[in-house]
């Protein structure tokens, strides 16, 4: 289980939750596979009997060929009134990847309005696209313009830790590794 740890702890997935600013607990510990995220997020702790927000979904898309994002891409926790929730995951596999600039994968992690909750931590996003293996990294597409979200959520008790983002293509330029 890793959602909130105590009383309104934040939800943690590719990033550790927030602190409980009353029990002084972190969410659950980081978890998924980092090159293939397939699992949710997970829910932040209660706060006094009310209930944490959701974690993120996980969502897996896979194109045999071209893949165009001219929108959005959202697995983001819910916002607590408790801790909140962690951010989900985006795994994408394709042929080509690209976008415009209003294109947006985001998973980040949810916010906590409440005087004792944790943020989320955030979730997880793998692109692998051009037949790319794990260890071939490039931070973005040359056609991709859009953006992306592993972002922290952030509580009065403790803000949460940026999930992961990981980008595999066809060439290889060294392993490099991107946390926003």
């Amino acid at each position: 289980d890793s959602g909130g740890g105590g009383t309104g702890g934040g939800g943690s997935y590719g990033g550790q939750g927030g602190y409980s600013a009353v029990t002084i607990t972190a969410g659950g510990g980081i978890y998924g596979d980092t090159n293939a995220p397939f699992a949710p997020g997970s829910g932040g702790g209660t706060d006094w009997n009310i209930l944490g927000g959701a974690g993120g979904g996980a969502i897996r898309l896979i194109a045999n060929d071209a893949m165009i994002l001219d929108g959005s891409i959202v697995a983001n926790g819910q916002d607590g009134l408790g801790g909140a929730g962690s951010g989900g995951a985006i795994y994408i596999t394709c042929g080509t990847f690209s976008g415009g600039t209003n294109a947006l994968l985001s998973a980040r992690g949810g916010n906590s309005s409440s005087g004792n909750g944790g943020g989320g931590g955030g979730g997880r996003v793998v692109v692998n696209y051009g037949g790319g293996r794990l260890g071939a990294y490039e931070l973005y597409p040359r056609d991709y313009l859009g953006s992306n979200s592993v972002t922290k959520g952030t509580g009065t008790g403790g803000d949460g830790q940026p999930g992961t983002i990981k980008w595999f293509g066809p060439s290889s330029r060294g392993s490099i590794f991107a946390v926003w």
